[in-house]
Order: C-alpha cells, then sequence, then structure tokens
C-alpha cells in the first residue's frame, strides 16, 4: 500500500480543494514514496507552503508548528525498512504527508498488525463498525481493495465508515497489473457504486504511469522505471471505444474520490449502467 509521487500530489490536490482534514483512515498502512525534498516542492506547488529563511513553512500556523516539532523529533521520515527495489531513498512518514494536510488523527487497518496497521481487522467481514467506531473526514484505499476477495464488503465498509462531508478516495489498479491482486478496477465500478449510493462523486479519473526509457531495466528501483504520470477526467463513452485492445504498456490508475452526503446510503448495490 504506497502513494508514488503522482498518487500523493492527487490526495493532497483533493483534499486541498474540498477542504477535507482533522481524522483519517487508511486501508493499509500507507508508505509515501517521496523524499522530503519532493515533499517540499510538492506542497509549495499547490500552495499550501514556502520557503522562508531557508527553512520549509506551511501557510497554517497551527499546522506548521506540529510539522516542526515533527520534524525535530524524527518523526518526518519513515521507519519503515525500505525495498531498495522499490525505493533507494528513505521516504517521507505518513506522519508527516497526512499532517501537513491538516490531519490530526490518522489510523490504519488492515487484516492484522504486522506492517504497523492501528487496527486489526478482515475488511471481507461485515461488522466493521463493532471494531471501527469512529467516522473520518478522508478515507484513503491506495491499493488494498483488489487485493480482498469481497470488494463489494470493501465499499461498503469505506462508506460505513466515512463522517458525512468527508471524502472517500480510491487509487486502484487499472489495467497492466495482471496477477497483482485478484483484481484489476474499472472506473465503471466506482462511478456506478457512488451513483447508486447517493455521494457526491467529486473526481474520477484515470492516472497513467509511463516507464523511463533511460532506466535501467534491471537495477533501478521500481519508482524510478515508472516516473512518468499524467491524469485526465474519465468519460464513459470514451474509455468503452478506446479501452479495446488501444491501450499502452503503461500502468493505469483508476482513481477516485467521493465525498459522502446526507442522503448516502452504504448497501445499495448498482446494475452496470453500460456495456
Amino acid at each position: 500500500m504506497g502513494l508514488l509521487y503522482g498518487h500523493a500530489e492527487y490526495v493532497a490536490t483533493v483534499c486541498r480543494d474540498h477542504h477535507i482534514a482533522g481524522k483519517a483512515v487508511t486501508l493499509g498502512k500507507v508508505d509515501v514514496f517521496i523524499s522530503y525534498d519532493q515533499y517540499t516542492t510538492m506542497f509549495a506547488g499547490l500552495g499550501l507552503g514556502t520557503v522562508i529563511g531557508g527553512r520549509f513553512c506551511l501557510n497554517d500556523p497551527l499546522i506548521d508548528a506540529r510539522i516542526q516539532a515533527l520534524v525535530e523529533a524524527g518523526g518526518h521520515l519513515s521507519k519503515i525498512p525500505q525495498n531498495p527495489q522499490i525505493c533507494a531513498f528513505q521516504p517521507i512518514s505518513d506522519e508527516l504527508f497526512f499532517g501537513s494536510l491538516g490531519f490530526t488523527s490518522i489510523v490504519s487497518i488492515d487484516v492484522n498488525d504486522y506492517q504497523g496497521a492501528s487496527v486489526a481487522f478482515d475488511l471481507n467481514d461485515r461488522d466493521i463498525e463493532s471494531t471501527v467506531t469512529d467516522r473520518f473526514d478522508l478515507v484513503l484505499d491506495c491499493g488494498v481493495m483488489e487485493h480482498v476477495f469481497d470488494v463489494a464488503q470493501v465499499l461498503r465498509n469505506t462508506t460505513k465508515i466515512a463522517a458525512v462531508g468527508g471524502l472517500i478516495v480510491h487509487i486502484m489498479p487499472g489495467n497492466n497489473f495482471y496477477d497483482h491482486g485478484f483484481y484489476q478496477i474499472s472506473p465503471m465500478l466506482f462511478d456506478d457504486f457512488y451513483r447508486e449510493n447517493k455521494f457526491e462523486i467529486a473526481d474520477l479519473s484515470v492516472m497513467e504511469y509511463s516507464m523511463n526509457q533511460y532506466a535501467h531495466p534491471i537495477n533501478d528501483p521500481i519508482i524510478d522505471k515508472w516516473d512518468r504520470y499524467r491524469r485526465w477526467r474519465y468519460d464513459y463513452d470514451l474509455m468503452r471505444v478506446y479501452s479495446f485492445g488501444q491501450l499502452t504498456n503503461s500502468l493505469y490508475y483508476t482513481v477516485c474520490s467521493a465525498r459522502k452526503t446526507s442522503d448516502s446510503t452504504t448497501d445499495r448495490v448498482p446494475r452496470q449502467r453500460g456495456f
């Protein structure tokens, strides 16, 4: 469960644009595969901070004070041992990333705690509300759902623990992830499910990661091989025409942000609206 640069930028952008902060929950303990320098570049580019007197400062003074204390304590870098085949540098911590967006509480849910998740729960199960009693402003799944057999139950569980007004963000493998998990997720799943359950779809996009032709095919880590990305809004009519055998050898992700409303439901089963 990890965020590449483009994924992290997407999460930061939707949280900024939709004023999402407070309590966050992630499915799985999230690795944020960006360096501290990349973090400051990203947040400055998003207008969330700037360099003052040689120090990167976040615009919100309360957030900035909390983050500076985290940096001084050494908590800005991940303590999780890194696989050099994935990442050659020490990435930032999830506390730094989410804390800089204004989140003061970060909970992670996984089937067990071997990767450091704070809550042990099998997302195939139906009784998540007996284990997770809080409601969250951000529910983030950046690579868990495709590994869980009962995808429908994952969607029900995530919608149940989202607060009204909160945002559910999915970053899912869409194409060229053969045998990565049980499933590769099409945008239509989110489009139909969230519409049926009266969520506001804030964004539904396709993100394409292309391979760096100058990267070494064996020696370079994955994040150096796949370092170019672009994103475009999902269009059902165009996608169903151009996706049949016409996608490239890039990695395609389905990304979705859906806001829970007071009218939202969690258990309505959609019918595929087109095929």
